[in-house]
């Protein structure tokens, strides 16, 4: 299990949307209290009987909630000294509805991807994304994400599973 996790991180960040994010010496704090099961699967625990859910069927209908509704902006530098930019608009929408659209950029890159409503949450949920511009090569699509918002300028994005450090967004406007 642990191989298939180690194998799994290293491919998602070799070949994932975020593959020139810098990566975190272990799990974030939501990813701590989470057992990052999509769409509130149950998991077996090791006598097989089943887990409680990851989220609340409640939690998985909805809308957006408004506070995230708006344009959000994280940069970071990758180790090889390229400085990169996200930017991310939320807009409205119901669960199973495209309501994320991301741009990726840096010298020589340039990526969309598009991702629909999951969760409405809190944290806010959304299924993996999908490329909507950019080289194949360079701009894959990425897992589902959990959006935490500590306060009402900052989203923290996590790619749940990826083993990634989550990215530091900030309302722009």
């Amino acid at each position: 299990m642990v191989a298939v996790a180690a194998g799994s991180s290293v491919y998602t960040l070799m070949n994932g949307e975020h593959t020139d994010a810098p990566t975190a010496p272990g799990p974030s704090a939501s990813a701590a209290r989470s057992p990052g099961v999509p769409g509130g699967q149950r998991v077996p625990t090791a006598d097989g009987t089943p887990t409680a859910t990851e989220s609340s069927p409640t939690a998985r209908t909805g809308t957006v909630p408004e506070e995230y509704l708006g344009t959000w902006q994280a940069e970071f530098t990758t180790a090889d000294g390229n400085a990169h930019t996200r930017v991310m608009t939320i807009t409205g929408g119901s669960a199973g509805e495209t309501v994320m659209t991301l741009t990726g950029r840096s010298a020589g890159y340039d990526c969309r991807w598009a991702a629909t409503l999951r969760a409405s949450g809190p944290p806010l949920e959304l299924g993996p994304t999908r490329v909507t511009f950019g080289d194949r090569s360079s701009c894959s699509p990425g897992q589902w994400s959990r959006l935490d918002m500590p306060d009402d300028r900052t989203i923290v994005r996590e790619l749940v599973g990826s083993g990634g450090a989550p990215l530091t967004y900030t309302k722009r406007g």
